[in-house]
């Protein structure tokens, strides 16, 4: 998820070791069909949150726009909360 770019190391004052460690730290990975995942490589992750759509429901819950309409969506996390 979080790509190697310019703006992202910028983010660690470009110290590419405390990059690798966070990234990896995280542990963000995302599955897509095809060449998804190819075109969006090293895209900022406001940019790759374009490509989430109409993915993967685990990529989709990025989105702030997949809650909008997700109706089955919303119940399972209503009941999910409800029975903690």
């Amino acid at each position: 998820m979080l790509a190697v770019n310019p703006d992202n190391l910028a983010k660690f004052d470009y110290d590419n070791d405390r990059f690798e460690r966070e990234r990896n730290r995280l542990g963000g990975l995302l599955l897509f069909k095809g060449k998804d995942s190819i075109s969006s490589s090293n895209e900022k992750y406001s940019d790759k949150l374009k490509t989430y759509a109409n993915t993967l429901y685990w990529n989709e819950t990025l989105r702030q726009d997949t809650y909008k309409t997700k109706i089955d969506l919303k119940k399972m996390i209503t009941t999910y909360i409800e029975n903690l």
